[in-house]
């Protein structure tokens, strides 16, 4: 009986490890287009020198607790120090702001639900195949 209860408890445990899989997949995915939106803005301002900035965009699952049901994922960049996007983004007091990054995530949330919503569709078809 114990190695009957052993592989259900196995069983449960993988089924939540591939839930968290699924979850942070749909997560990254929904991070996508705004992350390419906030590229191509970076581009369409004269912001762009050495290209730094916009290779550095990208998301990234972010969350304070794994769960096999949510996942927080974070679409920014990496640039800390000096921290120029933040400049760009809020300005100074010598620079207007430039939201680039904002504008991004206002122009392509409604395509990042939707793409979430397809890329979820998708893995739950694989794997129950």
């Amino acid at each position: 009986m114990a190695a009957n209860s052993d592989a259900i408890q196995a069983l449960q445990n993988l089924e939540a490890a591939v839930q968290g899989e699924i979850v942070q997949l749909t997560a990254l995915a929904a991070g996508k287009p705004i992350s390419n939106q906030w590229k191509n803005n970076i581009q369409s301002w004269p912001l762009i020198k050495t290209g730094t900035y916009r290779r550095s965009i990208h998301e990234q699952v972010f969350s304070t607790e794994t769960t096999s049901t949510q996942a927080v994922v974070m679409v920014g960049t990496d640039i800390k120090d000096p921290p120029y996007p933040l400049y760009l983004e809020h300005g100074t007091s010598k620079m207007a702001p430039k939201p680039v990054g904002r504008m991004a995530f206002d122009e392509k949330q409604g395509e990042a639900q939707h793409e979430a919503g397809a890329v979820l569709w998708r893995l739950v078809q694989e794997r129950m195949r």
